[in-house]
C-alpha cells in the first residue's frame, strides 16, 4: 500500500514538473485578434509619451499660465491596431478637468502625430 502511494505521488509530481505553466482562459478568449498585446518592448514607455508632449511650446506655456494647477494624462494607451497614446493637457479644477489640448503621440516613435 505504501509503495502504491510513493509510485502515485512520484507520478503526480513528475506530470506536474512536465506539464507547461496554466493559461488564464477567460483572458485569451476576451481579446480580438487585433487588440492582442505586443510586446511592450516595441512601444515607447508611459512616462516618455508624456514627456513629448510636455515638452511641446504649446503646454509649457499652458502650464505656466493656467490658474489652476495642470494635468497630463493618458486618455489611451496603444494597441496593435491603433498604435499610438492619447494624452490630454488639462487644467485640474478640483470638481472637474478642463481640457486645453489632446494630443496623439506614436507609440513606435514618440511623435506628436496631430492635436
Amino acid at each position: 500500500m505504501r509503495l502504491k502511494r510513493k509510485v502515485l505521488i512520484i507520478w503526480l509530481i513528475s506530470i506536474l514538473a512536465l506539464l507547461p505553466g496554466c493559461t488564464n482562459i477567460r483572458e485569451v478568449e476576451t481579446w480580438g485578434s487585433s487588440e492582442q498585446p505586443i510586446a511592450r518592448a516595441q512601444f515607447i514607455g508611459k512616462n516618455e509619451a508624456i514627456r513629448v508632449v510636455e515638452s511641446t511650446q504649446e503646454v509649457a506655456w499652458f502650464k505656466r499660465t493656467a490658474p489652476y494647477p495642470c494635468l497630463i494624462r493618458i486618455v489611451q494607451y496603444p494597441t496593435a491596431k491603433d498604435p499610438v497614446y492619447i494624452i490630454e493637457a488639462a487644467e485640474d479644477q478640483r470638481d472637474h478637468l478642463v481640457v486645453f489640448q489632446r494630443y496623439r503621440v506614436d507609440a513606435y516613435t514618440g511623435r506628436i502625430l496631430e492635436y
